[in-house]
């Protein structure tokens, strides 16, 4: 079982992709063709192939051969007439198909094993115009869904490229559609920049059942052949839901800034206090579960320290709004 991840660098130089075994969480190569940024990247239904896409300053796509670790081909990843890429997924069925999405292009791509070559088709979208950043391939290939800025769906067939659907048609989801599941129990779950994710159905994706987290969503995916379902955030959140009740559970937390400061209390080490941007936690180690969190916005707490008898926790802030050193004193009860 292999997991990848690319790597962001500066203008001019070699951004990695990183394959991993997972299973014995070992590094197992480098692969290097990228400039700047990896953008994405995509497993083949049966982990023969993978597939990256470069970023702004790259702008190609590569599928890469796993046993070898080495590039089969690549090519510019969208049309001149178009914008960058921002998204790739591989086919769910086959290992020679897969597809890109970005700033106002969609395309199907076909690698022809004998020649080494990719061939894109590009899909019709009549007169829309979106920024797609996600995308989810249903089981068959039948059909893939573009999750776009506006705020709106968009499901593509994937034999003649072209829309059949877009929406919902009144009232799109603000701060745009972020990342999108298609469950067994059937329609399509949608996760906004706003932190809503919402359960659509029909052609015209009406909104069956809704929640709503803290931070917007960076991730959806099911656990499995259960009935239950993952959300991430960009808050350091995640969170845990069954389909049928499509309410949200808490089960993990992190800063989502450095961490600056650790501390335990003297004679205690079930409990301990880290400080970070906007905000100061208390942590239950047995659990490992978040049990305060104090927030104080705008502001970086670089050292935090506890009082001997546990009741007073006392930060150290570079610059208070009137730019002098601050101290912030916080009584627990």
């Amino acid at each position: 079982m292999y997991v990848a991840s690319g790597q962001v660098t500066c203008i001019g130089f070699k951004a990695d992709i990183i394959l991993w075994d997972f299973p014995k969480q070992e590094l197992l190569a480098r692969l290097s063709l990228h400039e700047g940024k990896v953008e994405g990247l995509s497993f083949s239904p049966r982990g023969i192939y993978l597939v990256s896409l470069g970023g702004q300053d790259d702008g190609r796509v590569m599928v890469w051969d796993v046993s070898k670790r080495e590039a089969v081909c690549g090519r510019p990843a969208s049309p001149r007439s178009a914008g960058n890429a921002n998204v790739v997924m591989c086919s769910s069925c086959r290992d020679e198909m897969f597809v890109t999405a970005g700033n106002f292009t969609i395309r199907v791509w076909e690698l022809d094993t004998a020649t080494k070559k990719i061939h894109p088709s590009e899909c019709y979208a009549g007169q829309l115009r979106r920024i797609t950043v996600c995308v989810q391939m249903t089981d068959d290939d039948g059909d893939f869904y573009l999750g776009t800025t506006s705020g709106d769906v968009l499901k593509v067939n994937t034999s003649s490229k072209v829309v059949t659907a877009c929406g919902p048609q009144k009232k799109k989801f603000s701060m745009g559609v972020t990342a999108l599941l298609l469950p067994k129990t059937g329609g399509l779950i949608v996760g906004t920049g706003e932190g809503t994710v919402a359960l659509c159905t029909g052609s015209d994706f009406q909104v069956k059942k809704r929640m709503r987290v803290e931070g917007a969503v960076t991730s959806l995916t099911c656990r499995g052949q259960d009935d239950q379902f993952f959300i991430g955030t960009n808050k350091g959140q995640m969170y845990r839901s069954a389909y049928a009740t499509f309410k949200e559970e808490l089960v993990a937390v992190c800063h989502t800034e450095a961490v600056n400061d650790i501390v335990f209390p003297e004679g205690h080490s079930d409990l301990f206090v880290t400080c970070s941007t906007n905000d100061i936690r208390v942590w239950y180690t047995p659990e490992r579960l978040e049990r305060l969190r104090i927030t104080v916005p705008n502001v970086t707490c670089h050292a935090v320290e506890v009082t001997r008898d546990g009741m007073v926790i006392v930060s150290a802030d570079p610059m208070d709004f009137a730019g002098s050193p601050a101290v912030l004193v916080l009584q627990l009860r």
